[in-house]
């Protein structure tokens, strides 16, 4: 009997594995800064970090003393209190109220204030870019400030300068504006919509196949849009 070493058929018919390829280093290389602009690195990093740790130190202190006056007020009306506890519970309650209204009163100074701003760079829709740019803006010591979005301020901007820097990289939301005399046309936003309302209206309603573009029109210019339906009313 021959002695013979069996081997399997898989093993046999395994293609050797190709050798790996070692890619090169495409890591970049390190930047190196000056003394300078290291110390300048350095101190505007310390900035930041110290103005997101203040503000984080104001938000904590301000619950905990919600929730001290809370726990005053709870204590007061509870019905074993004394009468200095009852005291310390009105005192509360009128601090918590008073705290509320001014929370409340920021809100619409707040509103007020994004509303008109909204409305000077000729957004098509002031209440969509004031809810996007709500939290780029803080009330601090009783001045607007501009925050970016991760809380830290941005020194040297004003809540104008960031309205219109929303303006410049988003001007498909603001209207199309023209300079009158000067044969311009819209310098910004959606064209001026046609004056004839014939291709749109017929009788005072909409031809088929219309309505995309109508819906347009009636969100960037209403006025416009109900002039070409009145006008078509007119003429049936």
């Amino acid at each position: 009997m021959t002695d013979e070493t069996l081997t399997p058929d898989f093993i046999s018919e395994t293609p050797a594995p190709e050798p790996v390829t070692i890619l090169p280093n495409t890591t970049p290389t390190k930047v190196e800064f000056s003394p300078e602009q290291q110390a300048l690195f350095d101190r505007k990093l310390r900035e930041s970090h110290g103005r997101i740790a203040r503000a984080e130190r104001e938000r904590v202190a301000q619950l905990e003393k919600e929730l001290a006056l809370m726990r005053d007020k709870a204590v007061g009306n509870a019905p074993d209190s004394s009468e200095t506890e009852k005291l310390r519970a009105q005192i509360a309650d009128e601090k918590l109220r008073s705290a509320a209204a001014e929370a409340k009163a920021n809100k619409q100074a707040k509103e007020i204030l994004q509303q008109k701003l909204a409305v000077e760079i000729d957004a098509v829709s002031p209440q969509d870019v004031s809810k996007l740019l709500q939290d780029n803006l803080v009330s601090r010591d009783g001045k607007w400030v501009v925050v970016d979005d991760n809380g830290v301020d941005r020194e040297g901007v004003t809540p104008e300068q960031l309205y219109r820097e929303f303006a410049e990289s988003r001007p498909w939301s603001i209207r199309g504006r023209t300079i009158p005399g000067q044969g311009s046309k819209p310098s910004m936003g959606f064209p001026v919509p046609p004056p004839d309302w014939t291709k749109y209206f017929s009788n005072g309603s909409p031809l088929p196949n219309t309505s995309a573009e109508l819906n347009q029109i009636a969100m960037r210019d209403p006025k416009a849009y109900a002039r070409m339906k009145d006008a078509s009313m007119r003429r049936s």
